[in-house]
């Protein structure tokens, strides 16, 4: 069986990177089952409804501008939906993530005599999540073409979400694609799955409801201003979609 140590655990809000301030997270998924007992039933009884989520950062207060008071200041009283990665098995591409639409619910800060100042930022998941895999995370010039990742295929019932992320970069315009395949040869663009950045830093989430092939992989098809862009992309099927 193999063990993760936590240390490889990293945790990208939107397109920025807060595993330098967090030292615990929870993420908690729970499923609706309503009773549906009636006085003929032998045993329990439930109707599966929908599911929710919600996630807790903690970890160190830093009042620096840009830096994870600030930033987290900017969640409250948006009506945006935000994105949270939470890479528990770290950020190497075909890794497992978990890809949450989210909405900040509080922001407890707290210090006691003798202790570091904490900020804990809980999330309210504001729609689906999904079991993501890292499909491209890299430093990419223009005309890049990433590795083969077989994920399955999905149906045209389902929802699947790819999720880009641009970090850092001087680039004035950068554009994006997911592509699907067969049999990891022959490639066509998935429809849906196109994200574009204008030089500024941030993140996209783009929804396909086509039936997708088993084999995904990125590509850049534009790169304007720079020779190359830091981003990091993540796909999977919407859980209940």
């Amino acid at each position: 069986m193999a063990k993760m140590p936590a240390k490889t655990t990293r945790f990208w809000v939107d397109h920025r990177n807060w595993s330098g301030y967090l030292n615990a997270v929870d993420m908690d998924v729970t499923q609706e089952l309503p009773n549906a007992n009636t006085f003929q039933d032998n045993g329990p009884r439930v109707v599966v409804g929908n599911y929710g989520h919600k996630h807790a950062l903690r970890g160190f207060f830093d009042g620096s501008s840009s830096q994870i008071d600030a930033v987290s200041d900017t969640l409250l009283g948006t009506t945006s939906d935000h994105y949270l990665a939470e890479l528990f098995g770290g950020t190497t591409e075909q890794n497992i993530v978990y890809e949450s639409i989210v909405q900040m619910s509080g922001k407890p800060i707290k210090a006691a005599v003798g202790g570091a100042v904490m900020l804990d930022v809980p999330l309210e998941g504001a729609g689906g999540a999904s079991r993501s895999m890292i499909l491209r995370n890299a430093t990419l010039g223009a005309s890049d073409t990433g590795i083969s990742v077989d994920q399955g295929a999905n149906t045209t019932v389902q929802t699947y979400q790819a999720t880009f992320r641009f970090f850092a970069g001087t680039f004035t315009n950068a554009v994006l694609q997911v592509q699907d395949s067969s049999n990891g040869t022959t490639w066509g663009d998935s429809t849906g799955l196109t994200a574009t950045s204008t030089g500024n830093l941030k993140a996209v989430r783009t929804t396909s409801a086509a039936a997708l092939r088993q084999y995904k992989r990125v590509i850049c098809t534009t790169l304007v201003g720079s020779a190359d862009v830091e981003i990091a992309v993540t796909g999977g099927v919407v859980a209940g979609a």
